[in-house]
């Protein structure tokens, strides 16, 4: 993967310039932008008091098929790293199935 990132740099640059796009899009006139900052900046504090890899999600993705989620402080969450590359784009009701069923796998196991 890194090799890959560093030959395809183009293709990282487009990705996040479209993300960037699409956050300025969601972000409504009356978001609470320092209350946003507070929430990545809680999940840069827990990434470091942790040394597990903290990432700000969104509840409801930005993009979908199903529904276009805001860019609010409402509407976001801190995962681990793990958790919000398990949790793909879902939507809240069924990333809460999918953790429900693997806390029942650990638990079985």
């Amino acid at each position: 993967m890194a090799e890959w990132s560093r030959n395809n740099r183009d293709s990282i640059n487009e990705r996040v310039a479209r993300r960037v796009a699409l956050k300025a899009q969601a972000i409504p006139p009356w978001a609470d932008l320092q209350a946003i900052r507070a929430v990545y900046a809680r999940a840069a504090e827990l990434t470091t008091l942790t040394g597990v890899p903290h990432e700000v999600d969104h509840f409801y993705p930005l993009q979908s098929k199903v529904v276009c989620g805001l860019h609010t402080e409402a509407n976001l969450q801190i995962l681990t790293q793990a958790e919000n590359i398990s949790k793909l784009n879902r939507m809240p009701e069924d990333w809460a199935g999918l953790r429900q069923a693997k806390r029942n796998q650990t638990v079985a196991a």
